[in-house]
């Protein structure tokens, strides 16, 4: 299992930590996580990518997402390493989304949109 951590698997997060962690770990991640995606995208996410460009948030927004997938050993210490992967990780997409979503909308046809929408949902 610990292997399919390493992988990125978010899935198996709650059964490493109800082996490894408490229970309360999951439900910390997930609520750190959670806060972190919502106050990114409400705060500044979608101004930097209409700002900026949507590569220069995407490139970096990414490579915080994918840190925790690539770096599993914070999760394996301790609760904080737990939280603070679940910040990096809510920070990374909280960046990410919004300007994949805005960059699909400036690279589609008004007729469709919708189905790429619909798409790019589905791919997340």
């Amino acid at each position: 299992m610990d292997d399919d951590l390493g992988r990125g698997r978010l899935i198996f997060l709650p059964l490493f930590c109800t082996s490894t962690q408490s229970r309360e770990s999951r439900t910390l991640f997930f609520t750190v996580y959670a806060i972190v995606v919502v106050c990114v995208l409400a705060l500044f996410a979608g101004r930097l990518a209409d700002r900026f460009g949507r590569a220069p948030v995407i490139v970096p927004g990414n490579g915080l997402y994918r840190h925790r997938y690539d770096n599993p050993s914070p999760i394996r210490q301790s609760q904080w390493g737990l939280l603070w992967s679940a910040a990096l990780q809510g920070l990374g997409f909280g960046c990410v989304h919004p300007a994949v979503m805005a960059l699909v909308v400036d690279r589609s046809t008004r007729h469709d949109r919708g189905p790429a929408l619909a798409t790019l949902m589905g791919a997340f």
